[in-house]
């Protein structure tokens, strides 16, 4: 990236942030933007309210603890350890992997999907650009196929 372009990348940067910081700002004093949009307030995510109220339930001693197992216990995976399977069928030779994923209009349109597919069939061979579905309401949604139907 040449000089100019890390400049112009700095500046739209800054501008981006100080747009953030000074919208809430702005946002307060102007009756159509209370009107039409919401706000946002950053003091409340990094400030900490100075009466805040002790919680009664927290400390009330009348609770009683059915069971010490959380009802939702968190599964940590770490390590590689668990796609293990996964990089072993797409190892075997002469065979076809499939992968499926759910998601939302980023998986759709395939803006996360296309680098992650892009690498997989770069390492270990493949081609094509993924699923596509039979129609899209919108033309030229998805970036790496062009759709024509009728």
């Amino acid at each position: 990236m040449d000089q100019n372009s890390m400049r112009n990348a700095f500046f739209i940067l800054l501008s981006v942030g100080v747009i953030l910081v000074l919208y809430p700002l702005i946002h307060d004093r102007s009756e159509f933007l209370k009107e039409n949009f919401r706000s946002y307030h950053l003091k409340d995510r990094f400030l900490k309210d100075s009466v805040a109220v002790n919680d009664s339930l927290a400390t009330d001693s009348s609770l009683v603890i059915l069971s010490s197992h959380s009802a939702t216990t968190e599964t940590l995976y770490s390590g590689q350890e668990y796609l293990r399977s996964f990089f072993e069928a797409l190892l075997k030779s002469g065979g076809q992997t499939r992968i499926a994923y759910y998601g939302d209009s980023s998986i759709e349109r395939d803006l996360i999907t296309q680098t992650v597919r892009d690498s997989l069939q770069k390492m270990f061979g493949g081609s094509g650009v993924g699923f596509v579905p039979v129609t899209s309401h919108l033309k030229g949604f998805r970036r790496s196929v062009y759709l024509n139907f009728s």
